[in-house]
């Protein structure tokens, strides 16, 4: 009779070794949660041998406990309880004030309500930056990468900009076409800006310089041709 083919060994004591993921309010992330509020309120270094050796130390003092778990796991944990921005991890609800947060959301719900189909994130920093100061957003990217972890499906985040829904594509150069043929004569780009605060100014005088059917008149005035 043939060699009967040995049966693959069952992989049941490999994956026993990893560790299941930790679920929401776990003990040891209420830790974790607790220790980076403390005691890194400007992040906390992924990479950093330091800030690992730090938290360690920490852990070992506030719980009267060695913390056991491997650097690996330690980070998959905070990971699951922070953003992720340039190397560093920070607590969502440390990085802006509850209040700020209802604001920024609210700006954003009464833009789109009124009409307006997208904001650029350059353009919502901008609208935001006395707002910012003193907390932990501090670039465009890095609230695009807040407002990924707060949305409720309130909003659809693209690339540069954040969208009604999908169906919208922002065109700087439609926006502007379509005001100023509103507008039916000259107007001043400083008014334009203010007016489409939801596209960063840079844009706005890119495409003004650049677009023909955008006719100078003075210094710093433009009207639709035709």
């Amino acid at each position: 009779p043939p060699a009967r083919v040995k049966p693959l060994q069952p992989t049941r004591a490999v994956i026993e070794k990893l560790p299941a993921r930790r679920v929401e309010n776990d003990p040891v992330l209420l830790c974790y949660k607790e220790l980076l509020e403390k005691f890194f309120p400007k992040g906390f270094r992924v990479e950093s041998s330091l800030d690992m050796k730090k938290l360690r130390k920490f852990y070992q003092e506030l719980y009267m406990t060695e913390l056991s778990d491997e650097d690996s796991l330690v980070c998959r944990d905070i990971g699951s309880i922070t953003i992720l921005y340039d190397g560093k991890a920070y607590l969502p609800d440390a990085m802006l004030s509850p209040e700020k947060k209802e604001k920024l959301l609210g700006y954003i719900k009464d833009k789109f309500s009124s009409g307006c189909d997208a904001i650029y994130y350059s353009a919502l920093f901008s609208e935001f930056e006395e707002d910012f100061r003193g907390e932990r957003i501090y670039t465009p990217e890095m609230l695009k990468t807040y407002l990924s972890y707060i949305n409720q499906g309130d909003f659809v985040l693209q690339r540069s900009y954040l969208a009604k829904d999908y169906t919208v594509q922002m065109n700087p150069e439609d926006e502007i076409r379509e005001y100023l043929k509103e507008a039916g004569g000259p107007v001043e780009v400083s008014k334009l800006s203010e007016d489409l605060s939801y596209i960063p100014e840079q844009k706005i005088k890119f495409a003004l310089s650049t677009n023909g059917d955008f006719v100078w008149n003075a210094i710093g005035v433009y009207f639709l041709e035709g």
